[in-house]
């Protein structure tokens, strides 16, 4: 333990900072780019924890029980070669599921998109870590004065911020449900949505805690919270116009020229039952076309809303609650259509397509 007091009293900081500004590192992840990532598709969920891992867990409480030596045991690699030597293994699994993960020799904050700029990131992880330091140096100075040697005091103040730390700390599953509800008794933060994350940005505690290291006044942000929202609106207004135009210019057109199709061939046909057989198809499409028409005039209502807003995280909010899932309303039924469509008439490159280029 002696050779590792310094390592073990940064990694016992970041626990113990993570613990208390869990909801910053939250917010900060909570990005345009996040909103179907996390929480799935292999990318870390959107409640915060912390992955230590066992070899280091172990030491930890140990410093805790004030043992001697950790209990873990190290396994060795056997390659049942007799000119190869048996290796060590390594003591972390890596926890694919967790946010911030210790993997052997670092930490990994895993939650940030792959679109977002790192700065952001990079600035809140090291915001939360000095608060975390700020924390042990003062237990440290503390035990000094009640008379504890510097060993004594450092050990003590590892074992006290470790504990800290035990509230974000999660070695299991974060994509199970019993994660979900473990975390709401731990009183982690949940966002709701990309707004609710954002938001946290500007929690009385948050603003207090940035503004007291000299990295951000309450002023600066709030202004990035409006930059955020407004980032997030433009992102999604883009994103549903887009969709419109594809649907206006190529998936109407193209439900068009498939129903013509369809009805020339069964014009063609005298046979009474073959020819309910191709009205039953362009019925289809028919109720395809409605259900797409009738869920854009509600993006358009939608927008209009919108524009009649004047606070810009209501407009977010309409954003996200109500014009995102009208655009997947949508893109299921273009989907739809696209799967009873001619390739030679339907205008976009499907997944095999794009696969191939």
């Amino acid at each position: 333990l002696e050779e590792n007091l310094i390592p073990l009293s940064f990694i016992a900081a970041l626990t113990a900072g993570a613990a208390e500004y869990h909801s910053l590192l939250t917010s900060v992840i909570s990005t345009p780019g996040n909103a179907l990532r996390i929480g799935g598709h292999e990318a870390p969920p959107n409640i915060m924890s912390v992955y230590l891992g066992k070899a280091l867990d172990s030491l930890f409480k140990a410093i805790s029980n004030k043992s001697a030596e950790d209990s873990y045991e190290k396994k060795r690699l056997n390659f049942g070669l007799k000119k190869l030597p048996n290796l060590s293994a390594h003591g972390s699994d890596r926890n694919r599921t967790s946010p911030l993960a210790f993997t052997g020799n670092k930490f990994e904050f895993r939650a940030p998109g792959s679109s977002q700029a790192v700065a952001r990131p990079v600035a809140m992880l090291t915001a939360v870590w000095a608060l975390g330091i700020d924390g042990i140096i003062e237990k440290i100075e503390s035990n000094r004065k009640n008379g504890l040697n510097d060993r004594e005091s450092a050990l003590k103040a590892i074992a006290d911020s470790y504990e800290e730390g035990a509230k974000i700390r999660f070695e299991g599953d974060a994509y199970s449900k019993e994660w979900r509800e473990e975390a709401e008794r731990r009183e982690l933060a949940i966002p709701k949505n990309i707004v609710e994350g954002i938001g946290y940005s500007i929690s009385p505690k948050n603003v207090e805690a940035l503004s007291s290291m000299n990295i951000f006044t309450k002023e600066e942000l709030e202004a990035y919270e409006k930059i955020r929202l407004k980032a997030l609106c433009d992102t999604i207004s883009a994103e549903a116009t887009v969709l419109k135009k594809m649907t206006f210019g190529g998936v109407l057109p193209a439900i068009a020229k498939q129903i013509a199709l369809e009805g020339a061939a069964a014009s063609c046909l005298s046979d009474a039952d073959s020819k309910k057989s191709w009205s039953k198809s362009i019925s289809k499409l028919n109720e395809i076309r409605a259900e797409i028409t009738d869920l854009v005039d509600k993006l358009n209502e939608c927008d209009e809303k919108i524009a009649s807003t004047k606070s810009l995280r209501e407009k977010a909010e309409i954003f996200v609650n109500e014009t995102i899932p009208i655009t997947e309303e949508i893109r299921k039924q273009n989907d739809l259509a696209e799967s009873l469509i001619d390739r030679d008439i339907y205008p976009f490159a499907d997944y095999s397509e794009l696969l191939i280029v």
